[in-house]
């Protein structure tokens, strides 16, 4: 299932885009109106197969992958920060190059690395505390996991 978070910002898992009918799903992001597509999944064949669902169906949607590790540590520790920082710019930089950009953020199952994410943008953007923005992932998404350590640094 996508979740809408905001009018701009999108959240799921790869099964959303990868599962079973993935014509299917390529039209629900249509119907969304979703134009670009990020990918923090970190599994190398899963990163392919997007790759080449969005490439090979000409769908005119735009296609970022950017891995993030998957960790149970903190997100202050290495190569985890630096994957939650690097998808983070990307999602704020296609933000800024296109206004009225709609963006699907997905990683595996949609409850850890993806909502990190947007949270911590949507706190950038209004100017909030994470734990706030968080509140308003977890509203949109109810099966995020919230991770009470990550709010506290």
């Amino acid at each position: 299932m996508i979740n809408q978070i905001t009018d701009q910002l999108f959240l799921s898992q790869v099964l959303d885009v990868l599962g079973p009918e993935p014509n299917q799903a390529l039209g629900n992001l249509k119907s969304l109106g979703i134009t670009h597509v990020v990918s923090v999944c970190p599994e190398p064949e899963l990163i392919r197969k997007e790759a080449e669902l969005f490439a090979l169906s000409n769908n005119g949607f735009h296609f970022h992958s950017q891995p993030v590790p998957t960790s149970t540590a903190y997100p202050n520790e290495d190569p985890w920060v630096k994957g939650l920082n690097q998808a983070i710019d990307t999602v704020n930089a296609i933000l800024q190059q296109t206004p009225t950009a709609r963006i699907l953020v997905h990683c595996i199952e949609g409850v850890d690395r993806s909502p990190f994410i947007i949270a911590s943008i949507i706190a950038r953007q209004y100017g909030m505390q994470l734990n706030e923005a968080y509140h308003i992932v977890k509203n949109a998404r109810p099966i995020i996991r919230e991770h009470y350590e990550w709010l506290n640094n």
